[in-house]
């Protein structure tokens, strides 16, 4: 069985690099150092852009000022979300939101995307946002055929002062 291995003719090449045209360097750029941020400085240069997430201190997070504002909070309804409004507890917090949804038919997936969309929206109308108050948006499935720009005007038309 060697012997038969050693018998076949060697593969042919079917490209020259000759004929493959002049070789072309790709290698990556280097970016000089002093090109680079500076993040080691106490104060690094601002970013034309706002920061891409809610600060913490706007996320509610305590359990019991989320079940007094299911409680006792002022509802509004819509076909895609219940909007639920509570003065906050302590007058010095800021305006804090939750954003829920049920499991009731609804997928992982489905949920994790409508509450990305619907917190990116909150985050781009902070003008409209009442102040020192417990806000929760209890969202609906059929909220999933709303676009981003929907929401953010369903939002503002909730949150204007009458």
């Amino acid at each position: 069985m060697a012997s038969s291995l050693a018998s076949k003719p060697p593969k042919a090449a079917t490209s020259s690099p000759a004929a493959a045209g002049p070789a072309v360097n790709v290698s990556p750029q280097k970016i000089p150092l002093a090109a680079l941020p500076n993040t080691d400085s106490p104060n690094p240069t601002p970013t034309p852009f706002p920061p891409l997430r809610l600060p913490r201190s706007c996320i509610l997070r305590h359990r019991a000022h989320l079940q007094t504002a299911l409680a006792q909070g002022h509802r509004i309804y819509h076909p895609h979300f219940t909007l639920i409004l509570l003065p906050h507890p302590s007058p010095r917090h800021k305006t804090q939101v939750a954003f829920l949804i049920t499991k009731k038919n609804t997928t992982a997936v489905l949920r994790n995307r409508l509450r990305r969309m619907f917190r990116e929206a909150w985050r781009q109308i902070p003008r409209h946002h009442p102040k020192n108050s417990i806000t929760l948006w209890i969202i609906k499935p059929t909220a999933s055929s709303l676009s981003l720009g929907q929401i953010k005007e369903l939002m503002t038309s909730f949150l204007q002062p009458t």
